[in-house]
């Protein structure tokens, strides 16, 4: 198990320098889902905006909604700007709006709840778009041949370090800082992401890459399976077999 996946991260940074480096970028990511983004949330609007459970609810719809806004705009954007440039964009966007949450909404007032409700809905926008994207950009930095287990690897290293943003939230908030900055330290790990999404390199070479070690990759597999000898042989029969309206019109004639 561990040592299989160990063998495969060796594989991969040693040959895939896009996809090395946007397993690492991956680390800081909140590829763990909404999950990791919606524990602090609802700890910063439940505590420090003082929201109840019926407004909490509704921004959470807002966010759920905007998906699909943010959704669409990944499918344009990864067709006009390629997955990769549209990833590093969706995060940008992400950092953006969660650092000006944490920079305009002060307090508990009916202002600060209305600003909620309008950061929400592009926070959502935000998720719709990168999350695709994130996929998109996976899909298509994968060698042929090679799908499940280097998917697999990816899921792993976005779990790895997945705890650590509530973590740095927790320490933060029982140490008497403000939620404001805790919240604020999501768009620290994002910046952190988008960094090392640099140094992934064009798009267009990554996937040149793929295409030519993944033929080579398949060719191997072939020849170490035996297809291709198998494939000869069946070639080689249907040559050598005659079809039997021949052979029956030679008789009667």
């Amino acid at each position: 198990g561990f040592k299989q996946l160990l063998d495969t991260s060796r594989f991969v940074f040693k040959n895939y320098k896009a996809l090395k480096w946007f397993m690492i970028a991956l680390l800081f990511s909140p590829e763990a889902g909404a999950g990791v983004v919606l524990a602090i949330a609802v700890t910063f609007l439940t505590f420090f905006v003082k929201m109840d459970v019926k407004e909490i609810a509704v921004v959470s719809l807002l966010m759920l909604f905007s998906n699909i806004p943010g959704a669409y705009i990944s499918r344009k954007m990864c067709r006009w700007i390629n997955p990769l440039n549209s990833f590093r964009l969706a995060e940008l966007m992400f950092a953006t709006v969660n650092a000006l949450i944490a920079g305009t909404v002060t307090g508990a007032t009916d202002k600060d709840k209305s600003l909620v409700y309008f950061y929400a809905a592009l926070v959502g926008v935000a998720f719709g778009w990168m999350f695709p994207s994130q996929r998109t950009l996976a899909v298509a930095l994968i060698p042929k041949g090679q799908e499940t287990e280097i998917m697999g690897l990816i899921s792993f290293f976005g779990q790895i370090v997945g705890w650590l943003p509530v973590f740095v939230f927790t320490v933060m908030n029982e140490n008497g800082v403000s939620m404001r900055w805790g919240l604020a330290s999501l768009s620290f790990f994002l910046v952190v992401s988008f960094f090392f999404t640099l140094f992934c390199g064009k798009f267009e070479d990554a996937v040149a890459l793929v295409e030519h070690t993944s033929d080579e990759y398949l060719d191997n597999f072939k020849r170490k399976s035996g297809v291709l000898e198998l494939n000869s042989f069946a070639e080689d029969g249907e040559e050598k077999e005659k079809p039997r309206g021949t052979d029956q019109a030679n008789y009667s004639d």
